[in-house]
């Protein structure tokens, strides 16, 4: 208690499973994004996490976009 803490210096971010099982965190997350952005824009689609991943697994985010 009252002494500082450590500065953090270093952030993994791991969303293709190779430290963590994230990878199913990380489509839903990208659903959620995908699927606020096109409410917003009037846009009549919707995503789940287990679709995107089906459809994307093994590709990088701008392939995504790219699609």
């Amino acid at each position: 208690m009252g002494s500082r803490p450590e500065t953090i210096t270093t952030i993994l971010l791991d969303c293709d499973n190779t430290l963590v099982q994230s990878e199913s965190l990380a489509f839903e997350a990208n659903a959620d994004l995908t699927n606020e952005i096109l409410a917003a824009r009037k846009v009549n689609l919707n995503f789940t996490g287990s679709y995107l991943q089906r459809e994307f697994v093994g590709q990088n985010f701008q392939n995504m976009v790219n699609y």
